[in-house]
């Protein structure tokens, strides 16, 4: 059995971790990450805090993420933080933190001695790593005294001295985010984790289309982020609104085209490959947050806004009854979600079906996405080859 396998079965199954206070995690291993983050979402008890170690192959940098007791992301999950906070940065002062850390490209260059099972896996002294370890410590400790309720998912990120001719490091720094809104998808068991950043975008377009189209308008968007197997963890990261060719009904809501392609190509480019298209999600105003017969069959062929259409995807749908749909919109407090990773199990839809509509509402008004403000009063037939 390897070191990591130990490290991750034998040694947590004989463990009841709820009696210590913080684990370390400093293999500086994506494995054993993965299954800390498995297990630490799957327990039904609060885990004790988490901190994840990591020094740089030179010994001139580190990093020590922080997961509260609590708190809805692991060491695998803060980490992935990290990286997209690093390639998102307009400053680009954490570029150095991309080589070392999250470059979009493997590294070629070997190790002397090309790295085994026990050789060392950078090159540093003793007193590099000393020094960057104390500065990780220490500064988890700090962290860890600070009250409660002030405790976030957190990263340090230390950097070594140079010499006095040589553009010296940026100090220590922490980077901190807030708990994320869990949604569980009962079908696989995955959490799906969406980001406040992606949910205030949902609602303020809810809030927007509330306004502007009429409070029973369904809207909706595209969904960018990704799915992590190895945790069993949907990471939500954005939420966009309609594109211009949506169609938006009180009955339906039918993703449009026009934008996509470029505005997924440009996030996947800014991200380093972290963040991509991840799905769709739609409103259902003043009503439960479950999929119509429209949804569902839109779910056995999956027609999804993309020529390069993934084989699965998140369905994200928000709703609720009237008082929990209308106090989301007025306080951000809700709303009910569904979530579903679908997988296409019946052969890609040239065309989208034609929705049901129900008989009580008659002629169906449609809007189209966007930012357009007049209402049409008959659906169109998609254009030839369109999905939704």
């Amino acid at each position: 059995m390897s070191k990591h396998s130990s490290a991750t079965s034998t040694r947590l199954s004989g463990l009841d971790l709820h009696t210590f206070d913080l684990i370390w995690d400093c293999t500086a291993n994506r494995i054993v990450r993965a299954r800390l983050e498995r297990a630490r979402r799957t327990d039904a008890a609060p885990w004790p805090y988490l901190a994840t170690l990591m020094i740089g192959h030179h010994a001139t940098r580190g990093l020590a993420a922080l997961s509260p007791r609590g708190a809805t992301g692991g060491g695998a999950d803060v980490l992935r933080r990290t990286a997209l906070a690093a390639h998102t940065d307009a400053t680009h002062v954490f570029d150095d933190l991309i080589e070392d850390f999250f470059p979009t490209q493997p590294p070629t260059e070997l190790f002397q001695p090309e790295p085994g099972c026990s050789d060392t896996t950078f090159t540093g002294s003793a007193a590099d790593v000393t020094a960057l370890a104390g500065q990780l410590v220490a500064g988890i400790l700090h962290a860890l005294a600070a009250p409660a309720d002030r405790c976030t998912m957190a990263t340090l990120i230390v950097r070594m001295p140079v010499g006095p001719t040589v553009a010296q490091p940026a100090g220590p720094r922490w980077l901190t985010w807030p708990d994320d809104t869990l949604v569980t998808d009962e079908a696989t068991g995955y959490d799906v984790r969406i980001t406040p950043a992606a949910l205030a975008e949902m609602r303020a377009e809810a809030r927007r289309g509330a306004r502007v189209r009429g409070p029973r308008v369904e809207t909706g968007g595209t969904l960018l982020g990704v799915v992590d197997d190895a945790t069993g963890v949907i990471f939500v990261d954005e939420a966009t609104g309609p594109p211009p060719d949506s169609l938006l009904t009180e009955a339906y809501f039918r993703h449009g085209l026009d934008g996509v392609s470029n505005h997924l190509a440009a996030r996947r480019e800014a991200t380093g490959n972290l963040s991509r298209f991840l799905g769709m999600w739609h409103t259902h105003p003043h009503t439960a947050a479950q999929p119509s017969a429209t949804d569902r069959a839109a779910m056995t062929s999956l027609t999804l806004p993309l020529d390069d259409a993934p084989a699965r995807a998140l369905v994200l749908i928000a709703g609720g009854p009237g008082p929990l749909w209308r106090k989301w919109l007025a306080t951000g407090d809700g709303p009910d979600f569904y979530a579903h990773l679908a997988a296409r199990t019946a052969p890609a839809a040239t065309e989208p079906p034609a929705p049901e509509v129900p008989a009580h509402l008659g002629p169906v008004t449609w809007w189209p996405g966007g930012y357009a403000i007049r209402p049409h009063r008959s659906v169109p037939v998609p254009r030839k080859g369109s999905r939704s």
